[in-house]
């Protein structure tokens, strides 16, 4: 398969703000992903919390 054959132009929109870009088509995956960087422009960013916060905050709470 060709690179040009596995994208599609797409439009991601969230909180009124909207990003054009070139996407990769994988009808294959289980999970849509984007770029931290689209996602902060977007204003769609939200990190996860680390394996090692959840054990600090557990040890807190006890």
């Amino acid at each position: 398969m060709r690179a040009e054959q596995a994208s599609a132009d797409v439009e991601l929109e969230h909180g009124g703000k909207a990003v054009k870009l070139e996407a990769l088509v994988d009808t294959g995956a289980s999970r849509s992903v984007i770029s931290r960087r689209i996602a902060e422009e977007l204003g769609a960013y939200t990190p996860l919390k680390s394996h090692t916060s959840s054990k600090q905050q557990t040890k807190k709470e006890n």
